[in-house]
């Protein structure tokens, strides 16, 4: 039996992998996700690999959004807000960062992978520099700069159970990325935990099926705009959700989806 499980609250698309997105009210749902969504990447001159805020801590710092919508690049957005045009977005970068890097667009035959740093909570709690420890060189699924899904779904009943376990700390969604957030009814609980494998229709036309939960890391506690570094926002995730906070999903059936739909359980 169907069953109505939320509406989305908002909507996130992110350009450029690992840098600030956007805020949308609608969007086209592809086969691919989002359209436009991790769409393009920063190439590491001396690796070949995409980068990530999973090393790169500071790439969160930069943003980037389509001014003309996904089907022209994407500018990049400097800290105090300045837009960089596309051409000029590998410089400023290799500049902002003091190392170089390719600002490359996914194809159907891309078959990339990105750096992680290999950190602990502890090594997380204690401040451990991403760029001083070793690395794990992650694959992204063939096509695509996404680190396992197009698709990537929260709640607000997990970020509401998370924020009862450490009040203090501000469990935000811009801290987890997702691209839907959803609106539930629910008790605050890791809901959407329990989706595994389960079809979601969202609004009139499209689907998603629940892959697996979202295995959290360090970048839940980095720093952005206005949200402080936090490493208790990882602690309480490992220690409370079995390190996992969202779920992933594949596009079933793509469509136009908007802030309010409704979601369904199928």
């Amino acid at each position: 039996m169907p069953k109505e499980v939320g509406r989305i609250q908002a909507l996130w698309r992110y350009p450029v992998k690992s840098l600030r997105g956007e805020h949308l009210d609608e969007a086209q749902l592809t086969s691919n996700g989002l359209a436009g969504d991790r769409a393009y990447g920063l190439l590491d001159a001396a690796t070949g690999r995409v980068m990530s805020a999973k090393r790169w801590a500071r790439l969160l710092e930069l943003g980037a959004r389509y001014p003309f919508g996904p089907e022209r690049p994407p500018q990049l957005v400097l800290p105090d807000g300045t837009a960089v045009a596309i051409e000029r977005a590998a410089a400023t970068v290799s500049q902002f960062l003091n190392h170089q890097v390719a600002l490359v667009p996914a194809g159907s035959d891309t078959m990339a992978s990105y750096e992680m740093a290999i950190q602990t909570v502890d090594d997380v709690e204690a401040g451990v520099d991403q760029l001083a420890v070793d690395t794990a060189e992650v694959p992204c699924p063939p096509g695509s700069f996404f680190d396992a899904a197009p698709v990537h779904l929260l709640t607000d009943a997990t970020l509401g159970a998370l924020q009862a376990l450490h009040p203090a700390g501000r469990f935000e969604a811009r801290r987890f990325r997702p691209n839907l957030l959803l609106h539930t009814s629910a008790t605050p609980h890791f809901v959407e935990s329990e989706w595994d494998g389960r079809l979601l229709a969202i609004g009139q036309d499209a689907s998603i099926e629940v892959l697996m939960g979202t295995i959290r890391c360090v970048m839940t506690t980095l720093p952005q705009d206005d949200l402080p570094r936090d490493a208790a926002v990882l602690r309480t995730v490992a220690q409370h959700a079995g390190g996992n906070a969202g779920v992933y999903a594949r596009v079933v059936q793509p469509g136009r989806i908007r802030v309010g739909d409704v979601v369904t359980l199928l």
